[in-house]
């Protein structure tokens, strides 16, 4: 199965080199496409799926960067979506999906919370939206891990996510396509991976971590990160 990480234009972006070296080291084997455009520092023989639709906001520009992969024949059929700073901090064997839990759930826990305001409008749509559509008791997929995407199952989803692309909350894309596919089973829930603070000094001992930027610049679980994996990646040109 391959994997796919759509890539924003940055200049400098070291989550994703050490993002490919944890895959090259503890997921081998997946043949790796990045969607969007060539990072400069992967200049040599890597897999592109070019992307020249870009939008007012970086979730409707990820969201086209996961349409080209998905449109794109190269790319398997079902395939492993990324981000550019999700690491692989033991060996995968298989795979497997997980949710975060109940959808309104996760929206009462952000109540009140400064700086929330618009991911959480965009939660309270897409928990809206799949009430509309008749999903029972909608789960959260807003898991910075892995998914599964299955190619016919996730365009279902983009044409319907596509009707709200004026609306100026974003439609959380993985929960609308989660709960459709329903790519995890029920009682495969697990909190989220993503440590935001610096000062943050345990719970790395996890199968995937993610970060911010401050967190993998300047913090402790970003000094765990390029600990764990400071060889370089075939990728890599510099």
């Amino acid at each position: 199965m391959d994997i796919v990480i759509p890539l924003k234009r940055s200049i400098i972006n070291e989550e994703l080199r050490y993002t490919i070296r944890s895959i090259e080291k503890n997921m081998p084997g997946h043949k790796i496409w990045f969607s969007g455009y060539r990072p400069r520092i992967f200049p040599g023989n890597v897999n592109v799926v070019e992307n020249t639709t870009f939008g007012d906001n970086k979730y409707w520009r990820s969201h086209h960067n996961q349409l080209a992969a998905v449109k794109d024949s190269r790319v398997s059929d079902p395939f492993l979506l990324f981000n550019d700073d999700f690491f692989v901090m033991e060996p995968v064997e298989e795979f497997v999906d997980y949710h975060r839990g109940p959808l309104a759930e996760s929206i009462a826990r952000l109540e009140g919370k400064v700086g929330a305001s618009g991911y959480l409008h965009g939660m309270r749509l897409t928990l809206d939206i799949l009430k509309e559509l008749g999903v029972e008791d909608p789960l959260d997929y807003g898991l910075h891990i892995p998914l599964t995407i299955h190619k016919k199952e996730w365009l279902k989803a983009w044409n319907i996510r596509k009707k709200y692309a004026d609306n100026p909350y974003p439609v959380h894309m993985r929960s609308l396509y989660g709960n459709l596919a329903r790519v995890a089973q029920y009682e495969n829930q697990m909190e989220d991976v993503k440590i935001s603070d610096p000062d943050v000094i345990t719970g790395f001992d996890r199968q995937f971590l993610s970060t911010m930027r401050d967190s993998f610049t300047s913090g402790h679980v970003g000094q765990h990160v390029r600990e764990q994996f400071k060889e370089l990646s075939e990728l890599e040109g510099m």
